[in-house]
């Protein structure tokens, strides 16, 4: 016997509830998986979060350090300049005085004659010792 219309349709109603009855419990438990899944990745979003953080402020830090090792460069260079500028002073200075030395042995030879002129060089040695102390 051929089946009518209406027994197709009854047939489906029933193979219909007969699927949904089966398939709702692994429909929901898929749900609730998924649920799970995304607050799992919503917490390792956050945790994301909290390392970008983390490397911005590293990141600040390394630009300060940085900026910092810079100035310290600026000031060894400014430094090593002046070293420089007094080891020429202290040479001048140095070899000026040796000069005076020289000049204060060959007047002492001429004593009587000379002391006035000693006495004007050894202020002047006087003076020179001062800036080459003043300078060390």
């Amino acid at each position: 016997m051929p089946l009518t219309k209406n027994d197709l349709k009854q047939i489906k109603e029933i193979v219909g509830e007969v699927v949904d009855k089966t398939v709702e419990p692994y429909f929901i438990a898929i749900q609730n998986d998924f649920q799970h899944v995304y607050k799992r990745f919503d917490q390792i979003d956050k945790r994301f979060e909290q390392v970008y953080k983390r490397f911005d402020q590293v990141d600040k830090r390394f630009e300060d350090i940085e900026n910092r090792l810079d100035s310290l460069e600026r000031r060894i260079i400014c430094l090593e300049d002046m070293a420089t500028e007094q080891g020429r002073r202290l040479k001048r200075i140095t070899a000026e005085l040796h000069s005076i030395k020289k000049s204060i042995l060959v007047l002492q030879k001429d004593q009587p004659a000379q002391n006035a002129k000693i006495d004007c060089l050894n202020k002047r040695v006087i003076i020179m010792e001062r800036k080459l102390t003043t300078i060390s």
